[in-house]
């Protein structure tokens, strides 16, 4: 499997990356765990001509004793309109879907 692509140590061409570990290496030189909270990204960094850099800087590391206990059970916080969507609208779209069935 290759890594995911923020991670990846092959050169794109056309697009300058650094190495992961040089990178990497300022924030922690012990890392043995990476995590990279997807829902706490910025809405910027979600295209092709991110720089890595950016993506990184939201990147947390962990040595050998792993992250602290709790530390990964943590949820990104929503909006409160993205919210009463997903409570009203996801349970609506699924009955409707099924009332043609019954």
């Amino acid at each position: 499997r290759s890594p995911p692509f923020f991670l990846d140590r092959r050169r794109v061409p056309g697009r300058e990356r650094p190495s992961p570990g040089r990178a990497m290496a300022d924030k922690s030189e012990s890392a043995e765990y990476y995590c990279l909270d997807f829902g706490r990204l910025p809405d910027e960094l979600y295209n092709p001509e991110a720089p890595q850099k950016e993506w990184e800087k939201h990147l947390t590391t962990a040595g050998k004793d792993g992250f602290k206990p709790g530390e990964l059970s943590t949820i990104a916080p929503i909006r409160p309109g993205e919210f009463v969507e997903r409570l009203i609208m996801y349970p609506l779209y699924m009955m409707l879907n099924a009332a043609p069935f019954s």
